[in-house]
């Protein structure tokens, strides 16, 4: 899937509307063609252009703008807005324009759609922005009874190749696109569509990828600042995230610092808070082993590297402004030089502080951990390995063992053995999360289910 950044031009300006609402409108920008070079120089591959005082009164208001736009970048634009003869689709396209978005004429002028199609086949493409599922006209202003898939689907058997599909609703409010009306267009229209609206996350992004779409248009996400185009590409892409890239995304301090809290990947209890530099966060993805950087000291240091007490990372974790790190880790003995297993071993309560015990509160982690361990089995056997065993056996040797345990529990509880029968339901989640991997079924989708039931 393509990014499309988007720059919406009013009287010489870069601007974003809410839902298409002309008195909502926000200036970003007073020099559209610097936004345009700011784009390219992030990675854009396409840039979307819209004359927002075109869409409304149906002429070619910013023609200049855009032309100066296309001759200051070398990545293709595509421009709607105020077309609606085939002199001002020649016009643009004259002027370095790669592409041409038709709207309103969509709808009322058809016959000029196709006569465009004929003429210059893919550079031209219909905008279909819809309210309540309905085609609107006029930029916005207006709403037909047409459906905006009937007319994609129309747009589609006169030759049109792709339509820029905008869902008024979701346009510029940060909230999200409509996945399932993107979804349904392109299933619908068999045709290319370039959703539009609501795009403000790489979690959106990736909903998007997953309905089909060709690309995604974003605008106040990105002069916002809650999304930033080289994270959109690579989500739109599925591209892997390098060191660098990861690195360059979060927010140190002012002295370079970021704070990094270590929490038990098992129990989930938080163990410490310590700072790290560049320097000490790429030695702990390249090492594996938590490294940080002293304040007092002025110095990296690796946990454990005098006391043994290493930190195994086997996850990092970004807070939601990319200012804080949580460190998933294996813990080699105790993480305090107290020898407490926890830094976080005094409690304030009720007007006291007292001493409290660290390091046994196992909690449901542990059924995360045993359930990996499995996993690594099936993809990694183990000669003499039980779960290999049963794993070879199959489904129906598992859940016979399933069958048995719980058995045992029902008489160890029958029994009132309090110490067997948490022997025995030990052994019982043990044999279903083999049960679970057999069948490709995660603990977190069980909790989940649970979690609908409370």
């Amino acid at each position: 899937m393509r990014i499309y950044p988007a720059i919406d031009i009013i009287g010489g300006m870069c601007v974003r509307l809410v839902k298409g609402d002309y008195s909502q409108k926000t200036t970003f920008a007073e020099n559209p063609v610097d936004v345009a070079k700011k784009w390219e120089s992030l990675g854009a591959e396409f840039i979307h252009v819209v004359d927002l005082d075109g869409a409304k009164s149906g002429e070619l208001h910013n023609f200049e703008l855009i032309k100066k736009i296309a001759e200051s970048v070398n990545v293709p634009i595509q421009v709607g807005g105020g077309i609606r003869s085939l002199d001002d689709i020649d016009k643009l396209l004259e002027a370095g324009i790669s592409r041409v978005i038709i709207g309103t004429s969509a709808l009322e002028n058809p016959n000029m759609v196709k006569r465009a199609v004929e003429k210059y086949g893919d550079k031209i493409a219909v905008g279909i922005d819809a309210k309540n599922g309905k085609a609107a006209v006029k930029g916005w202003v207006e709403v037909s009874d047409e459906s905006a898939i009937d007319l994609a689907i129309k747009m589609r058997k006169i030759g049109v190749k792709h339509i820029v599909y905008t869902d008024i609703d979701t346009d510029g409010m940060l909230k999200g696109p409509n996945v399932d009306a993107m979804r349904k267009m392109v299933e619908e229209s068999k045709i290319d569509v370039i959703a539009s609206g609501g795009v403000s996350t790489v979690e959106d992004v990736e909903k998007l990828v997953e309905t089909g779409v060709e690309g995604a248009i974003i605008g106040r996400a990105l002069y916002s600042e809650v999304l930033d185009l080289p994270s959109a590409i690579r989500a739109a892409k599925d591209m892997e995230y390098s060191v660098e890239d990861f690195i360059s995304e979060l927010k140190f301090d002012g002295y370079g610092l970021i704070p990094a809290i270590a929490q038990d990947a098992v129990s989930g209890e938080v163990l410490m808070c310590a700072y790290m530099n560049v320097e000490s966060l790429k030695l702990t993805i390249e090492t594996g082993n938590a490294t940080y950087y002293s304040r007092s000291r002025k110095a990296i240091w690796e946990k454990g590297a005098t006391s043994g007490h290493y930190q195994k990372v086997r996850e990092i974790l970004v807070d939601c402004d990319g200012d804080a790190l949580v460190l998933k880790i294996e813990q080699m003995g105790a993480a305090c030089h107290t020898n407490n297993y926890s830094c976080f071993y005094r409690s304030f309560k009720d007007g006291k502080l007292k001493k409290i015990k660290t390091g046994n509160n196992i909690g449901q982690g542990v059924i995360y951990d045993v359930y990996d361990v499995i996993c690594d089995r099936k993809e990694n056997p183990k000669e003499g390995s039980y779960t290999n065993y049963l794993l070879n056996k199959g489904i129906d040797k598992i859940l016979k063992k399933v069958g048995e345990e719980a058995t045992e529990v029902v008489i160890a509880a029958k029994n009132s053995d309090n110490a067997e029968t948490k022997y025995e339901i030990a052994d019982l989640l043990y044999h279903i999360s083999v049960m679970l991997v057999n069948q490709g079924i995660t603990w977190d989708e069980v909790f989940d289910e649970l979690q609908k039931r409370r």
